[in-house]
């Protein structure tokens, strides 16, 4: 694929690699210097000094594969960085780096970041470059012209982001992907564009929706993985998905501002969710939690709810997080098994995870019924517990088990019913021994906890019956 590119460094004994490492740690210490003196001299606003520290470390690492030839020296410079940022945090120094208002965690981040890449992409230094290029340079722009000309605010738990920033963020993505792969690849142009374009638009909602400095973990690891995967996709594929992805985030932004259901972060975030689970499961996977997401979304219009009481806009990447958590963890584990690791020939071949995916959405779903109908105000029937779960069934499962492995067969809809059930009776027992702590991302743990809880319960007699087939 590679046309042209200095070859990854070969290992030439202890002496080169510690010289090299010496080299690194001490341009990295340099860079704590000069950013320290230029905040004292000048006293320029902290995201500058930190972003230069930022931006000095990525391009070093960027040069890691054609530096060192072993992960092991590449994770020695990382313990002992991250040994520094820790000590200098917790005795108050380097200003220049730590003195900002949010919590970041973003330099541990970066550490673990860089060596993950390392040790999986080094043999691929296309891939890796353009992971740290897209963290280096997107994400700097994203926060100098979000600092400087954000204007159109939106939240992100205690974060804040800008419409400005996060379109400096896609443009500068757009490039650091483009460029790079046209130079020193030979893939076919439309491919090149496509993939560029498709990987920006990820990797900026990855961004968009991450606190506390996790952006600089996630976001090059992102890179390098969609990287891996879409560029062995055809232009026409590739341009599928990124009209799906498009029409997916239009349509729950749409349904959410007539709704007022979601904020922008929560789109973004319900939008990876959908899209994770379109791509790596097929159409199937997708039914249950689109059939879920438009049953509540009707139920609340109907109810004549409006505003955002379950999910309120402080909390919106959390409570996109805990309430698809129970069944992404399911849908990860069966991908997981189907492409990594072998399966048991008594388990069959696919979609061992199907009905308890199906039936944690649907445990999922009758609770936040409940609770948004308890919460309008309103008689209904929905109010019992029982109730809101046969109901869920009834939207959720006839659609969602015709489409999975066997059909809609009794185990399979026992099994559904018994972790929707489960669900509901776990979090209403829960919900009234837990009357001290009311807030909400209390009682969004209890969900969570309630449907993991009834899902692994149900999983033993799930797996019988497989077994039995």
């Amino acid at each position: 694929m590679i046309s042209w590119l200095p070859p990854v460094a070969e290992y030439h004994g202890v002496g080169v690699e510690v010289g090299r490492a010496l080299f690194v740690a001490a341009s990295v210490l340099a860079l704590f210097i000069a950013a320290e003196r230029w905040k004292r001299r000048v006293s320029p606003p902290v995201e500058w000094t930190r972003k230069l520290v930022h931006v000095g470390a990525a391009l070093l690492a960027a040069g890691f594969p054609w530096l060192f030839a072993s992960a092991i020296t590449v994770l020695c410079l990382a313990a002992g960085f991250a040994a520094v940022i820790t000590i200098t945090r917790k005795r108050g120094l380097l200003d220049s780096v730590h003195c900002v208002e949010r919590r970041s965690e973003g330099g541990l981040h970066f550490l673990v970041a860089v060596c993950v890449l390392f040790a999986v992409g080094r043999d691929r230094p296309v891939f890796y470059l353009i992971s740290l290029l897209v963290l280096m340079l997107a994400d700097t722009s994203a926060a100098l012209i979000g600092m400087a000309y954000g204007r159109r605010r939106y939240q992100v738990e205690a974060d804040h982001r800008s419409l400005e920033g996060s379109l400096a963020f896609l443009g500068v993505a757009f490039l650091s992907v483009l460029l790079p792969l046209l130079l020193w690849t030979s893939l076919d142009f439309r491919v090149v564009l496509l993939v560029a374009l498709q990987l920006a638009v990820l990797v900026t909602s990855v961004e968009a929706v991450s606190t506390r400095g996790i952006d600089n973990l996630l976001a090059p690891l992102a890179t390098f993985y969609l990287l891996e995967r879409m560029t062995r996709l055809s232009a026409g594929w590739i341009a599928g998905l990124l009209c799906g992805e498009l029409v997916m985030l239009a349509a729950l932004a749409l349904v959410s501002l007539h709704s007022n259901l979601l904020t922008v972060s929560g789109v973004i975030a319900a939008h990876l969710f959908f899209f994770a689970v379109w791509t790596l499961g097929g159409e199937a996977w997708l039914v249950a939690p689109g059939l879920a997401f438009a049953a509540f979304v009707a139920v609340r219009l109907g109810a004549g709810l409006r505003d955002r009481d379950l999910m309120p806009e402080r909390h919106q990447v959390l409570a996109v997080l805990y309430i698809g958590l129970a069944g992404g963890v399911l849908f990860l584990v069966d991908n997981g098994l189907q492409t990594v690791m072998s399966v048991p020939a008594w388990l069959g071949a696919r979609d061992l995870f199907y009905v308890p995916f199906v039936g944690a959405l649907t445990g999922q779903l009758a609770i936040l019924l409940m609770l948004q109908v308890e919460r309008a105000g309103h008689r209904s029937f929905l109010q019992n517990p029982a109730a809101a779960g046969l109901f869920s069934l009834a939207v959720v499962a006839p659609a969602s088990l015709c489409l999975g492995r066997g059909g809609p067969t009794l185990p399979a809809v026992a099994a559904t019913a018994g972790i929707c059930l489960g669900s509901i009776c776990f979090y209403t027992l829960w919900r009234r021994g837990s009357r001290g702590n009311g807030t909400v991302l209390h009682d969004l743990r209890l969900q969570a906890a309630s449907v993991t809880l009834a899902t692994l319960l149900a999983l033993p007699a799930h797996f019988w019956w497989i077994g039995l087939r």
